[in-house]
């Protein structure tokens, strides 16, 4: 075949050349008079590759795209393409979905999230709200505000999630507005439960701006420290209280009185703690105890409301109880299958009960190999016709335990005999996991050494490593005894589609991936003050490593100290070798001696200063 033939049917032709041809800058192939009729290459490619390119443009890009052939806008316009595409690329249909409208926009909408998740640098903030360890937040996205507050301080700090300000003025959970440890916390919107040592409740109301305030502490009393607070946005005017007596009392916010008090079986004698509620208020309040036992009250919480003559304590309320081996770490209750979950402390395994028969149902395990420490429940909400919507609604339980695991179940799911094995598992912590955060796009995971990962909950991949453990909050974590207690421990997470806010410790840290915010956020703070670094990003990360590096010394340094104390101990009661066994017992009584009488020595002094002051 001459060469002539092999090329005439190429979309282009060979361009007559003299002298160097192909070598020249005259000479080569030329696309310039390409025929129309030309065979186009692009059309060969798989059409779930094409709409994942085209899912890259922007609207407007696509626009003009769909004008380019018939090919081309019936891929951008068949939402069955968009729907194969994106099952192509993800391997499984989305059980959340984040746009119901089209699943075209939900691929654009999804594959845009995990490009700035992934590769976007955003901006990231890191200050102390001076609170102590955090133990509660609530976090206003639209707004630019935070609440935190901490248990050991029993304060709230007011700050802005975007430039790291902190207010003034601090919210303290006494009238006297001075610091004192607290039981328990919720924080709202405008409102703020407080549950005290002494067994009393309070509550601070917050007006939309939150710089006016209003604080009331509750006529009644629970007999021991309040353990638990529970409330409801269905039914604003009533919580709900669990104590160390073992009642559990329902307040009317209006009087401040206890206008009910569900009884246990036990008493605080005999160390069954009330640690976790779940409040359906048209059918039913469960409590569960330290010793595993849940108790289950048939109550109309809206009737009480509207009753408030009735008695505090009526014995007429009926409890039916479930009995566990170990204390209960979370309760979940499900109203569509009218089905309570129940993870105990020192088990793998969390078991589903039917609440009319009181029987277990099924169990979910064959995922966790640690304990479990951690639930949160995502109902689905109602999503109309599934056949339009093309997915099955789901209610997801995540669960996380003390080897850094998290698995996702199925909750409607009971599977084959009763057991149920997770359809997602995220491995990568080397602690017990504290906080979860679960939605449409990510699962964002926290962990007691302060390691923070964000997952992919389609594919189970990791989409960014948000913080990662340092040796010091690995020993700190390795230490700790209780999830809630550590210096670097993730206790809450808040997040939405492209920012997160979370605590590590008593640390706020923030990440903001909107489009754009990476220079509109630079620009916003330079103009005014040129010189002043202090509050960018790059400063506060320099200070965050400048803080850890003094600490770490400070370490070293105490364990150093440590060490030498323990060999100069070590040295001194070593006897001197050659000596008989009645000269080394001499020398150890001599030395036991000069020890006790160093300690007189010492405690005459004090008592000679003592009494030198008293005069």
């Amino acid at each position: 075949m001459s060469r002539d033939n092999s090329t005439k049917n190429l979309p282009y032709k060979k361009k007559g050349t003299k002298g160097k041809g192909a070598r020249g800058s005259g000479g080569g192939i030329s696309f310039d008079n390409a025929p129309i009729n030309g065979h186009c290459y692009i059309n060969e490619i798989p059409v779930e590759i094409l709409t994942h390119i085209f899912s890259q443009l922007e609207p407007n890009e696509l626009s003009t795209a769909a004008q380019i052939c018939k090919h081309w806008r019936w891929i951008i316009t068949d939402d069955s393409c968009w729907k194969s595409a994106l099952i192509q690329f993800f391997g499984f249909a989305p059980f959340r979905r984040l746009a119901n409208d089209s699943w075209k926009n939900e691929y654009i909408i999804r594959t845009k999230l995990l490009r700035k998740w992934e590769r976007g640098r955003g901006l990231s903030l890191s200050f102390d709200p001076r609170v102590g360890v955090i133990h509660n937040l609530y976090v206003d996205f639209v707004n630019s505000w935070m609440l935190a507050g901490s248990l050991d301080k029993g304060m709230v700090s007011r700050c802005d999630p975007n430039t790291g300000r902190i207010s003034k003025d601090i919210i303290f959970s006494t009238r006297e507005n001075v610091s004192h440890s607290i039981s328990a916390m919720l924080i709202d919107r405008h409102r703020i439960l407080w549950g005290y040592k002494s067994g009393a409740i309070g509550l601070t109301t917050l007006n939309k701006q939150g710089s006016n305030r209003f604080f009331k502490q509750f006529l009644d009393f629970h007999a021991g420290p309040v353990s638990i607070l529970a409330w409801s946005n269905q039914l604003t005017n009533i919580v709900v209280s669990g104590g160390e007596d073992g009642l559990v009392n329902l307040w009317d916010v209006n009087s401040g009185r206890c206008i009910k008090s569900l009884r246990t079986d036990e008493t605080h004698v005999d160390g069954a703690i009330i640690t976790t509620l779940a409040w359906s208020v048209k059918k039913y309040i469960i409590a569960g105890t330290t010793n595993g036992t849940v108790y289950v009250w048939p109550i109309d919480s809206t009737i009480i409301s509207s009753s408030p003559n009735n008695s505090r304590l009526d014995t007429n309320i009926s409890h039916t109880k479930i009995t566990g081996t170990s204390g209960v770490v979370s309760l979940h209750y499900v109203e569509s299958s009218n089905a309570l979950i129940v993870a105990y402390e020192n088990s793998s395994e969390i078991k589903k009960f039917d609440l009319k028969t009181m029987k277990c149902i099924c169990v979910f395990k064959n995922g966790h190999l640690g304990n479990v420490t951690r639930t949160i429940m995502d109902i689905q909400e109602d999503i109309g016709d599934p056949s339009e919507n093309g997915i099955k609604p789901l209610n997801i339980l995540a669960s996380g335990d003390t080897l850094g695991n998290v698995c996702l179940w199925d909750v409607d799911d009971c599977g084959m005999d009763g057991i149920q094995k997770p359809f997602r598992v995220f491995e990568g912590h080397s602690s017990a996991i504290t906080a979860i955060h679960l939605d449409a796009f990510k699962i964002i995971i926290g962990s007691l050494d302060g390691s923070v990962t964000v997952f992919d909950p389609l594919t189970s991949k990791v989409i960014r490593i948000l913080c990662q453990s340092s040796y010091r909050s690995r020993r700190a974590a390795n230490r700790t005894t209780q999830t809630q207690d550590g210096i670097s421990a993730v206790n809450c997470i808040y997040s939405k589609d492209y920012q997160t806010v979370l605590n590590i410790g008593g640390q706020i840290k923030t990440w903001d991936f909107t489009p754009g915010s990476a220079v509109t956020g630079n620009k916003a703070k330079s103009p005014k003050k040129k010189n002043n670094t202090s509050s960018t990003p790059k400063y506060m990360k320099r200070l965050e490593l400048q803080n850890d590096v003094r600490e770490s010394t400070q370490m070293f340094e105490l364990e150093k100290q440590e060490r030498e104390e323990h060999l100069a101990k070590m040295q001194k009661y070593t006897p001197i070798p050659g000596l008989t066994n009645e000269e080394m017992l001499a020398y150890a009584l001599m030395v036991s001696k000069e020890e006790y009488q160093t300690e007189d020595d010492q405690i005459a002094e004090a008592i000679k200063r003592s009494l030198e002051i008293h005069e």
